[in-house]
């Protein structure tokens, strides 16, 4: 991929970190449900960012792949409860979330984004006005 625009980076950019607000939303809503079966217990959420290009190949070129973030699951984290039902004590099964690591990704994310929106804008701005100046000549 060496037609590496700025329009390109940040739509994959916006991508990116709209993927990860989504698996921190999945997480958070399955923070406190519980499963009989540790087999039926949905993997955390994360993003897998691939071939995302850094600062020289963004100027210069020479990213061979396209950039992309995809959102997989975590099956491996799973946390066991024990649940009291009047004389019995029955064992279930959670996805094993920390609320705060999830709040943290949620601020990143939204950062991220919000940075993104306004690096789009800006750019945005700037052709404006290039084409503007070359109008005028």
């Amino acid at each position: 991929m060496n037609d590496l625009s700025t329009y390109n980076i940040l739509s994959t950019s916006l991508s990116a970190e709209g993927n990860r607000l989504e698996a921190v939303a999945f997480n958070l809503a399955m923070i406190n449900e519980t499963y009989g079966s540790q087999s039926d217990v949905p993997g955390a959420k994360y993003i897998k960012v691939k071939n995302f290009p850094d600062i020289k190949e963004a100027v210069l070129g020479g990213a061979t792949e396209a950039p992309s973030a995809e959102i997989r699951n975590n099956f491996n984290r799973v946390d066991s409860v024990l649940e009291v039902s009047g004389s019995e004590t029955i064992t279930k099964f959670k996805t094993a979330i920390k609320l705060e690591e999830q709040m943290m990704f949620l601020n990143e994310a939204t950062r991220a984004y919000e940075a993104s929106i306004r690096l789009f804008n800006l750019q945005k701005e700037m052709n404006g006005r290039l084409l503007s100046l070359g109008g005028n000549s």
